[in-house]
């Protein structure tokens, strides 16, 4: 019996140990972004999301990792960060993404293929984002002339295109 109650404490001490090493590794630290509710990922979208910003006292192994941001409408964004101190905060302000809002200025548009920077993207009416930058916009269908345009997008920017098709010639 006494032997029982020994072994019981042991087991428990190991135990309360075990908790007590685990939790020291791991620092409570709080994870910001500009705008909120961006899901957060550590060190690999491909593991779970550790939460949805804002988020408060999250514990993460003491060293270095990496914050990966996600949020629709903005880009993909990664902070580098050191966690050493309790209640540390980590803050990110997300880009945004620009946008793209195709529609038929006349019939022969409607259905046409739209193509960014020479991909396929959909078909008119047409309404996507992009990342910033400059880019290519072309509306095709068999018949017509294609629409091309070179634009340069900001980020948040919407930019908004009604594209009219022209018949092609016939070929004599």
């Amino acid at each position: 019996r006494y032997f029982f109650s020994l072994l019981s404490i042991l087991l428990f001490a190991l135990t309360l140990g075990a908790t007590t090493n685990a939790q020291a590794r791991t620092i409570p630290v709080n994870i910001k972004s500009t705008p909120p509710g961006a899901t957060v990922y550590l060190d690999a979208t491909t593991v779970n999301p550790i939460g949805t910003t804002p988020i408060k006292r999250v514990r993460i192994e003491r060293g270095s990792h990496t914050l990966i941001f996600k949020l629709d409408g903005y880009q993909e964004a990664r902070l580098p960060i050191n966690v050493r101190r309790w209640n540390e905060t980590f803050d990110i302000t997300l880009k945004p993404m620009a946008t793209i809002s195709i529609a038929a200025g006349n019939e022969a548009a409607t259905g046409s293929v739209v193509r960014v920077d020479g991909e396929n993207v959909g078909a008119v009416p047409y309404k996507g984002l992009t990342q910033p930058g400059r880019h290519l916009i072309q509306i095709g269908k068999e018949g017509h002339k294609t629409f091309s345009q070179w634009v340069d997008l900001a980020g948040g920017q919407v930019l908004t295109l009604p594209v009219m098709l022209e018949k092609m010639a016939p070929d004599t």
